[in-house]
This record gives C-alpha cells, structure tokens and sequence, in this order.
C-alpha cells in the first residue's frame, strides 16, 4: 500500500491524481446505477473497437472530457470503464488485481496462472485483450475490485522503463507479488 501512499510524489510526473481515480469511479458508479444500457454500453468495448466511440462518450458525460485528450489517460479510463461494465462490484478496500483475482480463483483450473501470468509480460496498449478473459473468471466469483486502484495501476504500467523485476515499485511486479505469493502450498508439493 506504500505505492498508492507515495503516490502525491509520483504524480508529480504527470497531472494523474489518485482523488481522479476515486472521483473516477464514484462518477462511475452514480452513473451506472441502475441503467442497464449505460452498462451495456461499457461492455460494447470488448466486442467492438467502434463501439469505443459510444464508451468515450458516456466518460465525458461523467466529466472527464479530458481523458479523452491524452491517448494513455483515455485508454485507462475506457479499460476501466469496459471492466466496471463487465462487473460493477467495486469495493475500496480490495487490494491491487493480483490479490483480488487469486481471491477470486478458488475453483478455476490452472490456466488462470498463465493467463495472469501473459497480462503481466505485456505492454499497456494490450492489456485489454487480456483483461477481458480475466475479468470474465473475476465475474464469475463474484469477488468486488478496487476499480481505483485499477486505474492507478493501469495508468503507471510499466512507466518507468527497464526490467519490471527490478522495480519493486512497478504495478507489474506488485500484482504478481499479490498473486503467486497467495498461492495455496498444496499446488507446490503437486510439482
């Protein structure tokens, strides 16, 4: 949790703010509730890249007609739109992906590993073709996702370059430090 902390410091990048994560997703939420299109409309994304126009759309009516000026803050914003439309269970307090999608794998088969394991060796501009079939596991547990946190850590994708082992800071490295490090001990002694 140091990294969303120290996040003031970082920021200092760029004009992303963790309160526009929060007020991101509380915009989100008002204007999803009860509106079975708006969600519709969110989950159009996935299936068709026209389908975006509609998506970007309903994030200026919630007041982020900027995000859509900045081609990194606009692909955020539109995956975590498209996630929310999928499954639009947030809760604050849920850790980073890696720990609410292990949480979530309970009963999965073991392709969930490689599949998690595939998103984290990517670059930002292709995360949605992998979050979707991951998303579509987390739906199906019903366990809520920090969609704030989500938007952080989509936002600094591997922002600072260089291997993603060696920056303990790196979203990537800490979702898997989230996810393997859960992992149940009896899949070890499997081995």
């Amino acid at each position: 949790m140091e990294f969303y902390t120290n996040l003031e410091k970082r920021s200092k990048m760029s004009n992303f703010k963790k309160e526009d994560a929060i007020r991101f997703v509380s915009a989100l939420e008002k204007t999803c509730r009860n509106d079975k299109e708006i969600l519709a409309c969110l989950r159009r994304y996935w299936s068709s890249p026209i389908a975006a126009i509609d998506l970007y759309r309903v994030i200026c009516k919630m007041g982020f007609a900027h995000a859509v000026n900045n081609k990194r803050d606009l692909f955020c914003f539109a995956i975590v739109a498209a996630c929310y439309g999928l499954h639009p269970h947030h809760d604050s307090k849920s850790g980073n992906f890696g720990a609410t999608f292990r949480k979530s794998l309970k009963n999965q088969n073991d392709s969930a590993d490689s599949r998690f394991s595939a998103l984290l060796k990517n670059k930002r501009e292709y995360l949605d073709k992998y979050l979707y079939g991951l998303m579509m596991m987390h739906k199906s547990s019903g366990t809520p996702l920090n969609y704030a946190t989500l938007l952080i850590d989509l936002y600094y994708w591997s922002l600072s370059g260089g291997s993603i082992l060696l920056q303990s800071k790196s979203t990537q490295f800490r979702w898997a430090k989230e996810f393997f490090s859960n992992m149940k001990d009896e899949k070890v002694e499997s081995l």
